[in-house]
C-alpha cells in the first residue's frame, strides 16, 4: 500500500532491490489501462496518470517489472504483483 496525499510518507510507490543493464516498470488499473510507465530506474509513481495528469482513483493497481542484470549473458526477468493505492 502507498498513500500519495501530499504529507511525505509514503507518497511514492518505487520498486527496489532491482539492478541492472535494462528496466521496465509498467502499472495499470484493474480495466488493463497503462497509469504509468518508466525506464528509469528509481522513478517513482506517485499515483498520477504519467506522474503528471489528473489522480488516479484509490484501489488496486498491477504491476509488471521487467529487468535485465548487467551482464548480457543473464536473460531478462519480469516480476508482477500488484499494490493498492490510498489517500
Amino acid at each position: 500500500v502507498f498513500t500519495p496525499n501530499g504529507d511525505g510518507d509514503n507518497d511514492l510507490f518505487l520498486v527496489q532491490g532491482v539492478q541492472g543493464a535494462s528496466y521496465d516498470l509498467k502499472i495499470y488499473d484493474r480495466w488493463g489501462d497503462k497509469v504509468f510507465n518508466s525506464n528509469t530506474m528509481g522513478l517513482g509513481w506517485n499515483g498520477r496518470r504519467d506522474n503528471d495528469d489528473g489522480e488516479v482513483p484509490d484501489g488496486t493497481y498491477f504491476v509488471i517489472v521487467t529487468y535485465k542484470e548487467f551482464c548480457s549473458n543473464d536473460p531478462e526477468v519480469t516480476h508482477t504483483g500488484h499494490v493498492t493505492l490510498l489517500r
